[in-house]
């Protein structure tokens, strides 16, 4: 979020020293969607991914099992992406088998994350193509008015603000004008104190809608293209 707006120099500071502190921890060879996270966090922020003496990247570059849940494989192909790497395989074979397979559950708000990470897959083979297509179903079946939700009658920040900006960038023209008018249903979420209600009813929760609004906010941003060092299409290696 503040790689998406303004500056807050105190805020960053405290987002840095976070990361010295729990990013070690954090980032485990078992949790490779978790250094995910700080690589894309520190490449937004214009910082070295290897930051304070620990390399975050190095646990998504060397990753050659992709089980975790698909929320993290997408994070790892951003990851990959914004650092300029190839997707490895077997990591596409379980984001497109993701978006093939019947999900356990509805899960929007990463159906539109998975979007947004496969747009910037060099290329538009058939495997890819019906993956998109999947996802863009499932997002037509959670659509509620301008907005998305995993569950109810009401649209849910948390997950519109995944979703708009993957549709923005996957989708055709009906999708991309869907994903636009996501981003003015967004605006109108906006609370007297600036942020944006969550879809956990706590000062946490509203933390994180207000920082997955913000992006989508400016310019439908997302994981790949807030801050600096920008993902680009990258192969399947």
């Amino acid at each position: 979020m503040i790689s998406a707006g303004k500056t807050d120099a105190a805020t960053f500071t405290a987002i840095k020293n976070d990361i010295k502190a729990k990013g070690p921890s954090y980032c485990k060879p078992k949790n490779v969607g978790g250094c995910a996270k700080v690589t894309i966090t520190l490449l937004a922020a214009g910082e070295s991914t290897t930051y304070d003496g620990h390399d975050y990247a190095k646990p998504v570059t060397s990753a050659t099992d992709f089980t975790e849940y698909a929320t993290n494989q997408a994070l790892d192909m951003i990851a990959l992406e914004r650092l300029g790497k190839p997707i490895p395989q077997k990591l596409f074979k379980a984001a497109t088998g993701y978006a093939s397979e019947t999900p356990k559950w509805a899960d929007p708000d990463t159906d539109g994350l998975m979007l947004t990470a496969l747009s910037h897959v060099k290329g538009s083979d058939a495997e890819k193509s019906k993956a998109v297509s999947n996802l863009e179903g499932r997002l037509n079946a959670a659509k509620q008015g301008d907005a998305w939700t995993p569950s109810g009658s009401e649209g849910n920040v948390n997950t519109t603000a995944w979703v708009a900006p993957g549709l923005y960038r996957a989708g055709d023209a009906d999708h991309k004008d869907q994903a636009v008018k996501g981003q003015a249903w967004l605006a109108g979420q906006q609370q007297s104190d600036g942020s944006f209600p969550g879809s956990v009813k706590t000062s946490v929760g509203a933390m994180m809608a207000t920082t997955q609004a913000v992006p989508a906010l400016r310019g439908l941003q997302s994981y790949d293209n807030v801050g600096a060092h920008q993902a680009q299409e990258e192969p399947v290696d």
